[in-house]
């Protein structure tokens, strides 16, 4: 476990000589940190007869890590919309929905195989799972093209954003008080498409604000999101305040932290890199690690564990983008 808590900390921190040409929170940034999220997402996943306390510790950040998947998710889209204005929804639906369920159909595939195999049934249902995480962004995507291009097309594109992140508030707030019925299960970690769309029309903005300040902002929000942590902890279960609003505001407050921290600092190595382009596969498929891991090697320990589910991940995630990939290049074709 102490291995896979310094390999962690080497995503984080070490960054390369293509990673030191990088910018705040561009492209390559933004593919790093989901490359580091990916693992974190994956490591609150263990089975808990398989967890242990540093693996426990390392997963009570994950939520962090989904609202960050909705911030960069977000910030694509909103500058896609600043660049090609209007053009940029020619081919939304296509290509959201490709990148998407493509990669989500061969999961599904490969889960079905696996089931198939273990259990000797069939259970086809398998093949059209749709995972909470990608419906509640579809959901987003939802109102972003119906704000621009329903009945509110006619509007100041600062009005229709101002739409927008109502409805993603009243969106989140349906799924916390329905728990998730018919939605999907991610109230909080929602509210990061509101960071992200934020980010993309005040980039410079916030970039130029947190470099300057960076002395005073860093031991502000480190001091914050302590206290907002430890008050979450004793307070998560209270219904609202401590499940919803709290968890919230730790969320930004330690999202800030990491923003600040990249407003100074590059961030981005080979390793984080290769994780960040198959992040969303390490989404979709970690769970098919586990339970291949149970099924092959039930007694294995937590640490071995932990290490073998993230390798098989990978490897099942990187075959996956290998075929996305192939089927979008026939697909332009």
């Amino acid at each position: 476990m102490v291995l896979i808590v310094v390999f962690l900390a080497f995503t984080m921190l070490i960054t390369d000589k293509s990673g030191k040409n990088t910018d705040f929170f561009d492209k390559s940034t933004s593919s790093s940190l989901r490359g580091f999220w990916s693992i974190v997402i994956l490591l609150v996943h263990i089975p808990e007869l398989y967890q242990n306390t540093i693996q426990d510790l390392i997963g009570s950040f994950a939520y962090i890590g989904v609202t960050f998947f909705f911030i960069s998710s977000s910030y694509g889209v909103m500058q896609g919309i600043i660049k090609k204005g209007d053009a940029y929804f020619q081919n939304f639906w296509k290509n959201r929905l490709k990148r998407l369920l493509i990669p989500m159909l061969l999961s599904n595939v490969f889960m079905f195989i696996f089931t198939l195999f273990s259990t000797r049934k069939c259970e086809f249902d398998l093949l059209i799972q749709l995972t909470g995480w990608v419906r509640q962004l579809l959901y987003f995507y939802l109102i972003v093209w119906f704000t621009y291009k329903g009945p509110f097309k006619k509007i100041s594109n600062d009005k229709k954003n101002i739409i927008i992140c109502v409805l993603t508030v009243i969106l989140s707030l349906v799924t916390y008080f329905t728990g998730g019925k018919g939605i999907s299960g991610w109230p909080t970690e929602m509210w990061g498409c509101l960071y992200g769309m934020f980010l993309a029309f005040n980039k410079e903005k916030v970039k130029n604000l947190l470099s300057q300040k960076f002395f005073v902002l860093m031991p502000i929000f480190l001091v914050t999101a302590g206290a907002a942590g430890l008050l979450y902890l004793k307070y998560k279960y209270i219904f609202f305040f401590g499940e919803y609003l709290l968890k919230v505001v730790l969320g930004l407050l330690i999202t800030m932290v990491v923003f600040t921290y990249n407003s100074r600092f590059k961030i981005g190595n080979s390793v984080n890199r290769f994780l960040g382009n198959i992040s969303y596969e390490i989404y979709l498929v970690h769970a098919l690690s586990f339970l291949i891991i149970e099924y092959f090697a039930p007694e294995i320990e937590s640490g071995l564990f932990i290490l073998l589910s993230i390798v098989i991940t990978v490897v099942i995630s990187v075959v996956i983008n290998k075929i996305t990939n192939s089927v979008n290049k026939r697909l332009l074709r």
